[in-house]
């Protein structure tokens, strides 16, 4: 039996945005039949209800509404899955432009890959400028009768998909990647209709723009989806108006995912870093297998406090955790924090670095970090050594010597951030443990280096 494809639209406020949507799809060198389109109405108060009924008499058409309470694209959604009747999923979002190869392509790729998802390609995807040359060139094909004609034009080459890089690194298998999950932005992906439902569909808990598909991309990913594109599958997205402004509910959403999953990929998302997750994770992974693990030769009680709240940081072994009686354990990879639960089951164990602390104010009385410190680009050690004298009343640096850090993916921080200081507190053999200290005016000369020697005022 052929598969077939239900095609999901949430919409809010956007008719005309919606039609050009439904005339490609009215399009297709398909018979009519192999799909169903289902738009969701997030609340919209204008005629949306009405262009989109108009089109009943051309597609196998269905219309659903749910009542404005904040931007909820995520809950629009699950109402298409709910509703579905075929086997396929495809998320096109208000507006995006798709060819008139669209459904049969989404078949053709179901065909060759079960339990699979797709990241299609959307150029334009980031483009924010409604005045662009490129932006009025499409604009003016996308109102015609036949706007699925932008896809064919040889101008879409320079209108690219903001994700081209990565689809340029891994090919079109973006499971050779560490978070294939983290480009499933469903302005234009497939999966199927029964795995939406396995893994909880989208989580309604994400009121406002942003981050509730990648969410739902990671869960399909720790379910064993895997993730690919396809150059057939492509569409075009122009600059529109915005019900809700991404800057004004992005980062409130991002603490929510964060607070799901409390993991390292997350935590990451959560920094303005400027390197993405495919070039942090496999850094950090490389990373932490030149460094110590079990610090044998060191002495808590010389200069620790007897009693009091600990953070260990970059933790890489249970003979450590024990050794520092840590009540809360960052550690990098998820079989390391397995093996620490494990063995160490009064504490707090998560995988992640330790850069980004929900808790309040000076929550805990020591935070101890490891040779981790020294792996890290300059952006990321800021902002980790920065959030640790937050939340902790003393931070402590180990800084084993004989440690030689081999080729990573990123650079290493080539000294101590402007600000951060650091005082022999212990030492003995090859580890010196040093207090952090942090004077806002300026960075004190002679700091030692992350890699070696001495730094330069």
């Amino acid at each position: 039996m052929e598969l077939q494809v239900t095609v999901i639209i949430p919409t809010y406020n956007g008719p005309d945005w919606l039609s050009r949507t439904l005339r490609c799809l009215c399009h297709q060198d398909v018979d009519p039949k192999a799909f169903e389109v289902i738009v969701c109405d997030d609340g919209s108060s204008d005629n949306t209800k009405e262009v989109a009924c108009s089109f009943d008499s051309r597609l196998d058409l269905r219309y659903c509404y749910q009542p404005d309470r904040g931007f909820r694209a995520g809950t629009a959604r699950n109402m298409g899955i709910r509703l579905a009747r075929q086997e396929i999923c495809a998320f096109v979002d208000t507006g995006v432009i798709v060819g008139e190869d669209f459904i049969r392509s989404v078949v053709d790729f179901h065909r060759r890959h079960r339990r699979a998802a797709c990241i299609g390609i959307v150029h334009g995807s980031k483009m924010r400028d409604g005045t662009h040359p490129l932006v009025r060139y499409f604009r003016q094909i996308s109102i015609s009768e036949h706007p699925e004609q932008c896809l064919k034009s040889p101008m879409l080459r320079a209108y690219p998909d903001a994700r081209q890089p990565i689809f340029d690194l891994w090919g079109h298998d973006l499971n050779r990647g560490s978070a294939p999950w983290s480009l499933y932005w469903t302005s234009l992906v497939t999966v199927e209709t029964a795995v939406a439902s396995e893994v909880g569909y989208f989580d309604e808990g994400f009121v406002g723009w942003g981050h509730e598909d990648i969410e739902f991309g990671y869960r399909l990913w720790k379910h064993g989806v895997r993730f690919y594109t396809d150059d057939r599958i492509r569409g075009l997205h122009l600059p529109h108006e915005q019900a809700a402004p991404p800057e004004a509910t992005s980062k409130k959403n991002l603490a929510y995912f964060y607070s799901k999953h409390r993991e390292l990929p997350f935590e990451m998302l959560q920094l303005d870093l400027p390197y993405g997750l495919d070039l942090v994770l496999p850094h950090l992974y490389m990373g932490v297998e030149m460094l110590p693990r079990d610090y044998e030769t060191l002495d808590p009680g010389a200069f620790m406090p007897a009693d009091g709240k600990t953070l260990l940081v970059g933790c890489l072994s249970p003979e450590s955790a024990k050794r520092l009686q840590a009540d809360a354990i960052c550690a990098i990879g998820r079989e390391t924090a397995d093996c620490i639960r494990e063995a160490c089951p009064d504490a707090t164990v998560e995988d992640r670095l330790g850069a980004v602390h929900p808790c309040g104010d000076k929550h805990y009385d020591v935070a101890v970090v490891t040779d981790i410190w020294r792996i890290l680009p300059a952006e990321l050690l800021s902002a980790m050594l920065n959030e640790l004298d937050r939340v902790a009343r003393r931070v402590f640096l180990f800084r084993s010597e004989s440690l030689e850090l081999g080729e990573l993916p990123i650079p290493p921080a080539p000294r101590m951030p402007d600000g951060c200081g650091m005082e022999t507190v212990w030492h003995r053999g090859d580890l010196t443990v040093y207090g952090l200290t942090i004077r806002r005016e300026e960075r004190p000369a002679g700091v030692p280096d992350v890699a070696g020697g001495q730094a330069t005022g």
